[in-house]
């Protein structure tokens, strides 16, 4: 959704190629772009972080964590976080702070600009595999972020912690559930692929197949709902992740059992609405707007984009999507 009024439905078609910026690879591009004060920010296959002028597509500056290697091995990767003067980036199990001018670490962050991810977990960091592939959110001081971990024993928690943004330190941690998992996973995939939201006063956390948890602002869990496991395509497990709107939850929960649209009090957990969707597996998560005192919650699938009131009801919906909805 965009405010613009100059791109409309008599012209849209008339749209052509503003600039383009070769990325140097066929890897598949997952992350979501970041465009604040005219520049853009995101990672690359190549696991880069770059910023480039909107406008034109120019370069502003590169960071390469691996020093000119290349990654060990294929990674997926959503994007970054950018606020106030800073960017923050997981690169393997490091959790980066880069200066938005210039894309150098900022020394004053953890060690020399970035913070090892398998330290504070009440075990020795010697071998253990940690790492993050989703942004995380900001709220205030604090960067919320899960983080994936290898399903056999011995491994590290996957646990919920938050960091200061601007010293990197580690404030909390939470563990939300421990035990063996009821669904499988693609092989780039985690249990942890969704990505938390909050509205301020506590934090929303999925994990598709177990259940919806909501944390406070120090880490202490509120409450929790559970999800019943479900067959996804393939196997490939979950990755869409909640939205929190005006007191509410918002949640898609496509699989191949049973496909729904999940609306939760925030407060309490507990169901405002569940409606049956006419889909299968997708891993796409909802986007709210306003436009002239109507809120809308539109959801991609593979069979339609739809838009919900919210009460649960379609708006309108557009078929003929693709066959992979992420």
């Amino acid at each position: 959704y965009s405010t613009l009024t100059d791109m409309n439905p008599t012209n849209v078609g008339k749209l052509g190629l503003a600039w383009e910026v070769n990325l140097g690879t066929n890897r598949v591009l997952e992350a979501t772009p970041a465009v604040i004060d005219g520049v853009m920010y995101t990672t690359t296959p190549k696991l880069h972080v770059i910023a480039l002028n909107a406008a034109t597509g120019v370069p502003i500056w590169r960071f390469d964590p691996n020093n000119g290697a290349p990654p060990a091995s294929r990674f997926r990767h959503r994007g970054v976080v950018v606020t106030g003067d800073r960017v923050l980036f997981n690169y393997r199990n490091r959790l980066y702070a880069l200066n938005r001018t210039t894309g150098r670490p900022i020394t004053t962050f953890g060690d020399s600009g970035w913070v090892d991810l398998r330290q504070g977990l009440g075990r020795p960091v010697e071998g253990l595999s940690v790492s993050a592939s989703t942004p995380g959110v900001v709220f205030e001081d604090l960067l919320i972020i899960g983080s994936s971990v290898p399903e056999a024993l011995p491994s590290a928690p996957g646990d919920i912690r938050a960091f200061d943004i601007n010293t990197g330190k580690l404030l909390w941690e939470t563990t939300l559930h421990a035990g063996a998992p009821k669904t499988s996973i693609h092989l780039k995939n985690s249990y942890g692929a969704e990505t938390p939201c909050t509205d301020g006063t506590r934090i929303y956390c999925t994990f598709g197949g177990l259940g919806v948890f909501a944390v406070s602002m120090d880490g202490k869990k509120l409450w929790s709902r559970e999800l019943d496991p479900s067959k996804t395509r393939y196997g490939w497990g979950y990755a869409s992740s909640p939205v929190v709107h005006d007191g509410r939850i918002y949640m898609v929960n496509d699989n191949d059992d049973r496909a729904e649209f999940i609306s939760l009090d925030a407060r309490t957990g507990k169901d405002i609405f569940r409606v049956p969707r006419d889909e299968k597996s997708n891993w796409a998560t909802p986007f709210v707007w306003t436009q002239g005192g109507r809120t809308e919650i539109v959801t991609c699938g593979t069979n339609a984009v739809r838009s919900y009131d919210t009460s649960g009801k379609v708006l309108w919906q557009l078929r003929g999507m693709s066959t992979i909805v992420i």
